[in-house]
């Protein structure tokens, strides 16, 4: 009997590995799960891929619509920066024509007061004719005083004042 046990014990081990074995009935092993689970686990591994593949679609979803927006931002501060741009070169240009009209029109100032001062020297100087009076005759102070007068009426030009006060200054 011992052998027969010993046999059978040997069989069932070598062959469901003893686990309460009735003649050779196995019971499914647990490395093994059951065929439902497999269909389960299945379905749960196919349901986590599309998951994943979802969040990967979404991730880059949300990669385009943030290198569209950047994208967006960049060529608005282009625009800008070309409107900045155009109104400094508008705003340059006007100040070069308002400084070229400043210059023409001084350069014409220059002209006539040049035209001023040859027609000026063209004419022979009108001295005052100095008139005996009560007061005596114009001495070197009263030339000059006479004289610093109709500069500042603007009857001599600075030209002229400084020609005939070297005048007066020269007389003896």
């Amino acid at each position: 009997m011992r052998n027969r046990l010993s046999l059978l014990l040997a069989c069932c081990i070598g062959l469901c590995g003893g686990l309460s074995c009735t003649t050779h009935k196995t019971l499914p092993s647990p490395a093994q799960p059951p065929a439902g689970q497999a269909a389960a686990d299945a379905k749960a591994k196919k349901q986590q891929a599309e998951a994943d593949a979802k969040a990967a679609k979404e991730a880059a979803e949300n990669a385009r619509k943030a290198k569209a927006a950047q994208a967006a931002e960049q060529a608005a501060k282009t625009q800008q920066d070309r409107a900045m741009a155009v109104a400094a070169a508008k705003a340059k240009k006007e100040k070069d024509a308002e400084d070229a009209k400043a210059l023409k029109k001084a350069q014409a100032d220059a002209a006539r007061q040049a035209k001023g001062e040859k027609a000026n020297a063209s004419k022979p100087a009108t001295a005052p004719v100095p008139t005996a009076n009560s007061y005596g005759p114009l001495t070197e102070d009263r030339k000059l005083n006479n004289l610093a007068r109709r500069y500042e009426n603007d009857e001599l030009t600075p030209l002229r004042y400084q020609i005939e006060r070297a005048k007066i200054i020269a007389e003896p």
